[in-house]
């Protein structure tokens, strides 16, 4: 059985080791699970190389054993299981009470993994972690929240705040001027903005808070953002959210190009409906 607090960590292969979008999600995981006090729930597929086939349950343990003994040095416990046949269940879909669940950002935008993305993005009922490799390279790692100013965009937030206080990170608040606001000069989105976080514990954040508002649609402005600012996370709610699910695909791809890490924030109404599937 998983346990209450645990985070899940979905795997990919590559020859006869992880992927290095896994180990970044792995990485990212244990980092978070140690703030948390929670411990690792590492599920490994059936999606494996041809060439690996025949050796693969003794490869997986391998993997299995030696990303626990890594985990276990930092104060990690790790969990694991292993999918031997192909299943049309989404894993992360299933009602365990899991806190986050980690993939790969760079192995999900890949074409073959199209149909498993869009599953995953349907059905997953936690909040979604895709970890970009050397997304965390910064000394001090930055996490930009896009606020949508509603009561999704307030949800986001909150959870914004809190992974930037377990991770010791500056919060960059986004906001689209045109997309949202109607034309509302920034000098009024600014103290909005401002407004929305003193209804949160944003002052505990020892690193600081900055606004960013510019022109311009929710993917460019936060890509932009992320360039000037070196996010190391971008934290949307999703589906309910800023970003559509056309372009959810690319915004993907130009986050891993930056080495920018994506958290989606499962949205309450989203959670609910699918729990009632």
């Amino acid at each position: 059985m998983i346990h209450k607090k645990t985070i899940l960590v979905e795997t990919e292969l590559v020859d006869d080791h992880w992927t290095t979008g896994t180990v970044a999600a792995i990485d990212q995981a244990g980092f978070l699970a140690s703030c948390l006090q929670s411990e690792i729930h590492l599920l490994s597929g059936s999606g494996l190389p041809p060439e690996t086939s025949e050796e693969s349950p003794a490869l997986l343990e391998r993997l299995h054993k030696e990303t626990a003994s890594a985990l276990e040095k930092v104060g990690v416990g790790m969990t694991s299981a292993f999918i031997h046949e192909a299943s049309s269940d989404c894993p992360a879909g299933q009602p365990a009470p899991l806190s986050f669940v980690f993939l790969s950002l760079p192995d999900l935008i890949d074409d073959t993994q199209a149909d498993h993305r869009s599953q995953v993005l349907a059905e997953c009922r936690n909040d979604l972690w895709l970890a970009a490799p050397q997304a965390f390279d910064p000394e001090i790692p930055c996490v930009a929240v896009y606020d949508d100013l509603t009561s999704n965009g307030e949800l986001t937030l909150r959870a914004a705040i809190s992974v930037a206080q377990n991770l010791q990170a500056r919060l960059l608040v986004v906001h689209a001027g045109s997309a949202e606001s109607a034309g509302k000069p920034k000098e009024e989105l600014e103290s909005i903005l401002y407004s929305r976080l003193f209804g949160t514990d944003f002052r505990t954040l020892d690193q600081g808070t900055r606004l960013f508002i510019q022109n311009g649609t929710v993917d460019d402005v936060l890509n932009q953002a992320v360039g000037e600012f070196e996010s190391s996370l971008v934290v949307v709610s999703w589906p309910d959210g800023p970003i559509n699910a056309d372009t959810l695909p690319n915004f993907m791809t130009a986050l891993n190009q930056q080495h920018c890490s994506l958290l989606l924030v499962r949205t309450p109404e989203t959670v609910e409906s699918l729990s009632e599937v």
